[in-house]
């Protein structure tokens, strides 16, 4: 309607985030001498206030999240156990792309009632409260903490950096694939399909591609899956215009 036109350019926060065991069981062994945030009556009571706005699918997510049953308790006053089976957490934050660079750990606090979605008025509501500080300042004791364990136990810290260097080695993607897939990324494509191959080095998965060949991003991006490619021998017999091509992504 206001004939306004958009050129987006990413530049960064494109990174999912890289988990470090050394640095999350040190911070769980120290969450664990701290303990839970001390709710008092007038913290629950106002949380379940809170968690009265909210719909059951809300609350259920996030013990789905975490991997434990539901419960009506309207704060988090317990520790989720560190082998619990959870599941993906959507969100979005800058220290992903950090995670990939140097050795991260994050803690989250129960600064809000359980099942708040974020972006609400009810996030609003909450941000000042005295059970959100509580948990705020619990977070930082347990930051902290891990801190003075690194400064104090070097063989933390070389722990830490042989875990990254091996989940790096192991997600690593060639630069060449990553220009492909940005110019892919452009093209239209008729079919993608992944399908896993034990021939391909590390039994990483493959990409095959149907790009639309009258496409001259499309034609250049065939030629670099045919270069990313040509090493394994799983993809043998591939013409130099990248034709039934198959690119690794690792």
């Amino acid at each position: 309607m206001t004939e306004t036109k958009m050129e987006m350019t990413i530049i960064s926060a494109v990174s999912n985030i890289l988990p470090h065991a050394p640095l999350e069981q040190a911070l769980h062994r120290v969450t664990e001498e701290l303990g839970p945030p001390h709710f008092d009556d007038a913290d629950r009571d106002f949380a379940s206030r809170i968690r009265a706005t909210l719909t059951e699918k809300d609350i259920a997510s996030v013990y789905y999240a975490i991997g434990m049953d539901p419960n009506d308790r309207p704060l988090a006053h317990f520790l989720v156990p560190i082998e619990a089976k959870r599941n993906p957490l959507v969100g979005s934050t800058d220290v992903a792309d950090v995670s990939w660079v140097v050795p991260t750990v994050e803690v989250h606090a129960p600064t809000l009632a359980i099942g708040t979605p974020l972006h609400t008025w009810q996030v609003v509501a909450q941000g000042k409260s005295p059970h959100a500080h509580k948990a705020i300042v619990q977070a930082a004791k347990a930051m902290a903490s891990v801190g003075i364990k690194a400064l104090n136990e070097p063989e933390l810290i070389a722990a830490a950096k042989a875990d990254l260097m091996k989940r790096r080695r192991r997600r690593r993607m060639s630069r060449r694939c990553q220009i492909m897939l940005l110019l892919l990324w452009r093209c239209r494509w008729h079919r993608i399909s992944v399908t896993p191959d034990p021939a391909a080095a590390f039994q990483r998965p493959l990409l095959a591609l149907r790009p639309d060949r009258d496409c001259e991003v499309s034609r250049c991006a065939r030629a670099l899956l045919w270069r990313c490619s040509s090493g394994c021998s799983a993809n043998k017999g591939l013409d130099k215009d990248g034709h039934r091509t198959r690119g690794l992504l690792g």
